[in-house]
């Protein structure tokens, strides 16, 4: 049985699990989406990398054959309909090649060892898999998680002082530009920005459910919404294809299935 730990309590990076659960739902649509666009879902085996609250795990496993969810920390409101593995740290618990698909959805900033999160996603991932991973970008006019402009743009010891004098936190968390993101992913993976196709049609995708933003929205120049060319983009979408050789063929870690 899982071990319920509080936030004050993890040791490490801090959890968002309780944040903005008014959106919760339309973010999970909006991942569901632009997955449904590469995978059939409703016949894949399916991984979320931090399960939260595990509202949007709950959701997600509506509409896929089997969900599997994992986190360092259980601080689940439902456990409806998946399956929860409490993890010590970065390394899955499951063997090479188990999953169809793999989310994970505002995470990466959270982790100690970020290249060893997305290594992991990799080596379970199957071949022919899909892997979808958001995170906030480092240059956001203002920082998601403590509501600070521009919090992350001078590094760690700027934003560690700013964010104590102003909010009287600590900063726990390690966001990332769009270059050294796609830096460590594309030794993995083949790489598809979603944040255009995402913008193209928002009420789709379920970016937004006001009819008049999306229309304005769409109406922006696709290369406007490219995460290489607009920098201060909120977040980064992205779709991941696993390489066939390369670094995937050689990166397997010993763990217990």
């Amino acid at each position: 049985m899982s071990q319920k730990i509080a936030p004050e309590n993890l040791g490490g990076r801090s959890s968002f699990a309780s944040s903005a659960a008014s959106s919760r739902q339309l973010k999970a649509m909006k991942v569901f989406a632009i997955m449904q666009e590469q995978i059939n879902l409703r016949d894949a085996v399916v991984l979320d990398v931090g399960t939260g609250s595990g509202q949007m795990a709950a959701l997600w496993a509506e509409h896929c054959q089997t969900l599997h969810s994992v986190d360092v920390c259980d601080q689940r409101v439902t456990d409806a309909g998946y399956h929860f593995s409490l993890i010590e740290n970065e390394v899955l618990p499951f063997v090479d090649g188990a999953f169809d698909a793999v989310i994970s959805n505002q995470v990466v900033e959270h982790v100690w060892d970020q290249e060893m999160h997305i290594r992991e996603i990799a080596r379970v991932l199957k071949p022919n898999g899909v892997a979808y991973l958001s995170t906030p970008n480092r240059f956001c006019l203002m920082e998601p998680h403590h509501r600070l402009p521009l919090l992350a743009w001078f590094g760690d010891r700027v934003a560690i002082t700013y964010l104590k004098l102003f909010r009287g936190k600590d900063w726990d968390v390690k966001l990332l530009s769009y270059r050294k993101l796609y830096k460590m992913l594309s030794s993995y993976f083949k790489i598809v920005d979603a944040v255009p196709q995402v913008m193209s049609r928002p009420l789709h995708f379920h970016q937004t459910r006001n009819e008049r933003l999306a229309r304005w929205l769409s109406r922006v120049p696709s290369i406007l919404w490219q995460s290489r060319i607009n920098v201060c983009l909120p977040s980064f979408m992205i779709i991941l294809k696993k390489h066939r050789c390369g670094k995937t063929c050689s990166a397997n870690v010993n763990n217990q299935s």
